[in-house]
């Protein structure tokens, strides 16, 4: 049997990629690369850091040469300080190489 780990990684949410986007048309942030976005160096939070969101099957392919034993989609809604309701969406897996 392989080593195996466990992680998580931000999955695609239409409702933050349109809030992205919108940082982007104003100027906020930049979309390096398609569903990858960063903010400028003095923004809140982690948002300097880059933040890439995919989708299941974008997950399949990063994870090629390992075994998937468990992949689930964990999403949950919040109110952030802003007062608006955020969506944080992440799939969480076990894998292990082949």
């Amino acid at each position: 049997m392989g080593e195996r780990g466990e992680a998580g990684v931000r999955a695609r949410e239409e409702s933050n990629i349109a809030c992205y986007r919108a940082d982007v048309e104003a100027g906020k942030c930049q979309e390096i690369k398609p569903f990858t976005f960063i903010y400028l160096r003095d923004a809140p939070g982690d948002k300097h850091l880059l933040h890439h969101y995919c989708d299941e099957e974008e997950l399949h392919a990063l994870l090629f040469g390992f075994a998937i034993d468990d992949l689930r989609l964990v999403r949950e809604e919040y109110v952030g300080e802003d007062g608006i309701i955020h969506v944080s969406a992440h799939y969480h897996f076990q894998a292990r190489r082949l």
